[in-house]
């Protein structure tokens, strides 16, 4: 089986850098960000994330769950700019909202807290399935 997909159960993301606590990840690496897509692909669905990229105007921005992480992934429409941000939900981030009122919408602001008040209230050990990796040369 691939490394890109499961190793023993845990889905490997591959990031540009990471905290040693690995509670937070980010890429902007292209290669790197469409590995992760198409690790992600049977989860997030491949078809639908190139019909929502088609019919937007400059880019897509989406907010997700992926384990006990929160991923933020913004793509230009033409592919050329990408990143992705994990945060670890289980962590505190006392500043996310200023930090994210800068860089985001007020949408993806609430969403973001919509979805670590969900995981906070749903998450078990064993959604604890996602891991992050830097690794060069992808």
């Amino acid at each position: 089986m691939d490394e890109h997909r499961l190793l023993k159960n845990i889905l490997v993301m591959q990031v540009d850098e990471t905290n040693n606590a690995k509670t937070f990840g980010y890429v902007e690496s292209v290669n790197k960000i469409k590995y992760n897509i198409k690790s992600l692909s049977e989860l997030i669905g491949l078809n639908e994330y190139q019909k929502l990229l088609s019919v937007s105007s400059k880019g897509l921005t989406t907010i997700f769950t992926l384990g006990q992480y929160i991923v933020i992934a913004k793509i230009k429409k033409d592919e050329t700019e990408m990143e992705m941000l994990f945060f670890d939900f289980r962590f505190n981030y006392p500043e996310i909202n200023n930090i994210f009122k800068d860089i985001f919408s007020q949408n993806i602001i609430n969403h973001f807290n919509r979805l670590k008040s969900m995981q906070e209230a749903n998450f078990n050990g064993m959604h604890d399935t996602v891991t992050l990796n830097v690794k060069v040369g992808i």
